[in-house]
């Protein structure tokens, strides 16, 4: 049956499945009491749960229920579990990237939700939520918190690595708990531990971990295993920490004037 003969017919419900959608060629079941879809196009409108088996979803809304296989382009998603497929030029609002063989690419974003395993590439933006494992490769980091995987290359901005494996791009701001460094550029924030094999650290604390060789600009050495036989970066904590010391002093030095007044 097509969706439109399920709806005449009473099978589903037209005022949950909102009919705007442009459909053809499309191949649909019932099982247990869920939609199927097999194959076909659809392109706008809403699709709200059931099983998305095939096919093109195209400039619509997806609100809910599995897509295993597939092309998901110039659509949003809203939630759901994506399981198989390629999601293009799309965003991402909320939901479960499971998919190990699937891609997130050209140019879609990315604004919450769990990713687990898959490929990303093409020049897309992650904008907050948790990345479990699999591949990066080219795009835009902008918060979050990174548990696993394989980064290849890319712009980090802000955020928290825990582990995995950093294989070459650009690093501004976050925290960095654990993981192995290859090689690429790091700009401020903090490394909490880790194995750093080579690239250009440019500013930040560095609070434990291996360092094996690179180059040192400018930055924190707290502690740590260092390599090179070269000296390692003097440490200058003390004096930050005095300088904050400094200034919440003031600050409650003022507070307490104000009060007194």
């Amino acid at each position: 049956m097509t969706v439109k003969e399920l709806i005449k017919n009473g099978i589903i419900d037209k005022n949950h499945w909102l009919t705007k959608a442009k459909v053809s060629g499309e191949n649909v079941d019932i099982k247990n009491d869920t939609i199927v879809w097999n194959g076909g196009t659809w392109e706008g409108g809403d699709w709200e749960g059931g099983i998305w088996k095939g096919g093109h979803f195209l400039n619509g809304n997806w609100k809910g229920g599995t897509f295993t296989r597939g092309i998901f382009k110039n659509s949003t998603w809203y939630n759901g579990k994506f399981e198989g497929g390629f999601f293009e030029e799309s965003v991402w609002i909320d939901g479960i990237w499971k998919n190990a063989s699937g891609l997130f690419t050209n140019k879609s974003i990315w604004q919450n939700g769990t990713w687990y395993w898959g490929k990303w590439s093409n020049k897309c933006t992650w904008m907050g939520g948790t990345w479990k494992s699999g591949e990066w490769k080219d795009g835009i980091w902008m918060g979050g918190i990174w548990e696993d995987g394989n980064w290849k290359s890319g712009n980090w901005e802000n955020g928290t690595w825990k582990g995995g494996t950093w294989e070459n791009g650009n690093w501004s701001d976050g925290y960095w708990f654990d993981g192995i460094w290859k090689r690429g550029t790091w700009l401020n924030g903090v490394w909490k531990n880790g194995v750093w094999n080579n690239g250009i650290w440019n500013n930040g604390i560095w609070e434990n971990g291996t360092w094996n060789k690179g180059e040192w600009i400018d930055g924190v050495w707290e502690r740590g295993i260092w390599k090179p036989k070269t000296d390692k970066p003097n440490k200058r904590l003390e004096s930050i920490r005095r300088f904050i010391r400094n200034i919440i002093s003031e600050m409650l030095i003022n507070n307490n004037k104000r009060h007194e007044k």
